[in-house]
C-alpha cells in the first residue's frame, strides 16, 4: 500500500529541497515587483494558499482582492524565490510563509516584510489560536517560536513529523507521522496516538471549539484521499468528501471548512489522480455539505489558511 505522499505525486513534485505542486495546465505569468508590493483590499476574512510554482497569494473569502504577495518571477523554484506553506494570523492582519531563507511575515495592511527565521530548511508554519505563537518544520524537528520568530525551541525531534497544527487551547501540538496522528505538550511530555490504523492518515486539524477533528485518509479505496471527520475524544469517522482532498482548515469561526481538491480540464472534482490537472482550493460546510470552489477556476491553488 501506498503512503499519503506517494498518492499526492500528481500534485506534489520534489525539486530543490522545496516543495512544487505540478498542477496547473501552464506555469503562472511574471508578475512585476510592483504588482507583489500592493496588498489587497481587506475583508474578513483572509485567506492565504500557494500555487505550487513558488508563489503565494492572498484573497478575500469572496475572492476579491487576488494578489501574490511572495517574490514572482517566470520560475520562482529556478530563480530562487520559490516560496510556500501560507499561514494566515488569527487576527487576519499578517501572513507567514516559508522561502528560501527561511520563514518570512508580510503585514497586509503595508505590503512590508521581514525574515523572522532564519533557516533554509523551515517550512510548514502554524499559528496558535491566540496568535502568539508558531509552530514549524525543520529537517526531522518540529519547533515552537513566539509570532515575532523569538524563543526557538524544539517540541519533537529525531522523527518524521508532518502536517502540525496547534490544538484549539494552545499547549499542545497534533502532527502525523508515518501515517498515524499524535497528539503531544508544547511545554514538554510524551507524545499520545490519536488516530492509528490499517489506513494512511494525515493532515489533522481541529474545530475551533475543540469537538472535532478532520483529516485526510486513504481509507476510501481511491488513488489519492479523502477527508473524514471524528469526534476530538473519539467515536466514528464519518466521510466528508468522496473525491480526493487534502489540507483541511477551518474558517475561524467554525462555519466552513477550506481544503484542496484535485479537479480535471474541466474542473470537475476527481478521486484517481492519473485524471488531476490541477490543484484548486474549495470550501464546505463542517459536515461535507454543499462543496465548491473557493479560487478561480484557472487559479492553481492549494494549502490554504484563513484568520481574521
Amino acid at each position: 500500500m501506498f503512503g499519503m505522499h506517494a498518492w499526492r505525486i500528481a500534485l506534489v513534485v520534489v525539486v530543490a529541497g522545496g516543495l512544487v505542486a505540478g498542477c496547473a495546465d501552464d506555469a503562472p505569468p511574471e508578475r512585476s515587483a510592483s504588482e507583489t508590493s500592493k496588498p489587497p483590499a481587506q475583508a474578513q476574512p483572509v485567506v492565504a494558499f500557494d500555487d505550487g510554482f513558488g508563489i503565494v497569494y492572498v484573497m478575500n473569502l469572496n475572492g476579491s482582492g487576488l494578489e501574490p504577495i511572495s517574490p514572482t518571477g517566470p520560475n520562482p523554484a529556478a530563480d530562487g524565490v520559490y516560496s510556500a506553506d501560507a499561514t494566515v494570523s488569527p487576527d487576519g492582519r499578517e501572513v507567514v510563509y516559508s522561502g528560501k531563507d527561511g520563514l518570512t511575515k508580510y503585514t497586509l495592511s503595508s505590503g512590508a516584510t521581514h525574515l523572522i527565521r532564519a533557516d533554509a530548511l523551515a517550512g510548514g508554519p502554524a499559528y496558535s489560536a491566540d496568535g502568539k505563537r508558531i509552530a514549524f518544520l525543520s529537517g526531522r524537528t518540529i519547533y515552537v517560536m513566539n509570532s515575532d520568530g523569538s524563543n526557538a525551541r524544539a517540541v519533537v525531534s529525531g522523527e518524521t513529523p508532518d502536517d502540525m497544527e496547534f490544538t484549539p487551547t494552545g499547549d499542545e501540538l497534533i502532527y502525523s507521522k508515518n501515517g498515524y496522528l499524535v497528539q503531544i505538550p508544547i511545554a514538554g511530555g510524551e507524545p499520545r496516538t490519536v488516530l492509528r490504523d490499517r489506513f494512511f492518515n494525515s493532515d489533522p486539524e481541529y474545530s475551533p471549539d475543540g469537538s472535532t477533528l478532520v483529516f485526510a485518509s486513504n481509507r476510501g479505496g481511491n488513488n489519492g484521499s479523502e477527508l473524514y471527520a471524528m469526534p476530538a475524544k473519539g467515536g466514528e469517522i464519518t466521510s466528508l468528501t468522496k473525491t480526493y482532498a487534502v489540507d483541511p482548515t477551518f474558517l475561524p469561526d467554525g462555519s466552513r471548512i477550506l481544503y484542496t481538491r484535485a479537479v480535471d480540464s474541466t474542473k470537475e472534482p476527481v478521486n484517481d489522480l492519473e485524471s488531476s490537472r490541477q490543484s484548486q482550493v474549495a470550501s464546505m460546510n463542517p459536515d461535507g455539505t454543499d462543496q465548491r470552489p473557493l479560487t478561480p477556476p484557472n487559479q492553481a491553488a492549494q494549502k490554504p489558511s484563513a484568520g481574521g
